[in-house]
């Protein structure tokens, strides 16, 4: 048997804490449907952030038929940013995005988003997303018309609208060696995704001195829930999270749309 060595050209991270009842449909939201070429692209890297339900048992299931997923299990809970910086140490993909195991990706996402990144090679893409809420009832983002009108790449000097899109971490897919080159981390506690998702848009690169390249995707994006829990989450107060939200202990996230942007520095 030969083994594929390929890098993929997408390494999606999925924190997981508490989400038994969503962690499949997002699962396969972004695994079904690929053909050969796309699927041979892409790999899933799920961190079992020491959930409490069957999330653990799930995702070993899950691999087993399904090899373009692999596991990160963590000992101790840690929270969502701490157990996204153990996916993106485990990564191998030319590219990262970082989706909450609680939303979900309307069909066709992954194919939209790979073939984005192939045509314009961008430091940092874009996407939209809708809030689904309990009633099932959906709902967009007051930024989203900011990732509109635009046609392959731009960079902030000419959007710098574009800081107002949600500062949030699952709403950008971005080059993984821009994103080292920044040295860029997520920190424990609230609001992890501001001091991650600013520094995508305002530093400038190293290698040439210009802020990045961004392609906005408008359609497609993820969706967010709106029903459930955060996806992860610790025992004191100070370091919980509510997913990709903003912060705020009552909200879980919300699922995006496929709508993304991206920026050739």
């Amino acid at each position: 048997m030969v083994t594929n060595t390929r890098q993929p050209l997408l390494s999606v991270v999925v924190p997981v804490y508490g989400v038994e009842a969503q962690l499949h449909q997002c699962l396969e939201s972004i695994l079904d449907g690929l053909d050969d070429t796309d699927a041979a692209d892409v790999e899933v890297v799920a961190v079992d952030d020491a959930s409490p339900d069957r999330c653990g048992e799930l995702l070993q299931a899950y691999a087993t038929r399904r090899p373009a997923l692999r596991t990160v299990t963590l000992t101790r809970n840690v929270g969502l940013g701490l157990a996204r910086n153990a996916g993106l140490d485990a990564v191998t993909g030319e590219y990262v995005w970082f989706v909450d195991s609680d939303d979900w990706l309307p069909t066709g996402s992954v194919t939209a988003v790979l073939g984005r990144l192939r045509a314009d090679r961008p430091d940092v893409l874009l996407l939209d997303h809708l809030r689904v809420h309990h009633d099932g009832r959906e709902e967009m983002d007051a930024s989203s018309p900011l990732l509109r009108g635009v046609n392959g790449c731009v960079r902030l000097t000419e959007r710098p609208a574009l800081l107002r899109v949600q500062h949030t971490a699952w709403n950008k897919v971005v080059r993984r060696a821009f994103l080292t080159d920044l040295g860029v981390r997520f920190y424990p506690g609230w609001y992890e995704d501001i001091p991650f998702s600013h520094p995508l848009l305002i530093r400038r690169r190293a290698d040439r001195g210009a802020r990045p390249d961004l392609l906005l995707l408008p359609s497609g994006s993820p969706r967010r829930n709106h029903r459930h829990p955060p996806v992860t989450g610790t025992s004191t107060r100070s370091t919980n999270t509510t997913g990709s939200l903003t912060g705020c202990p009552t909200l879980a996230p919300r699922r995006p749309s496929c709508a993304p942007t991206c920026s050739n520095g």
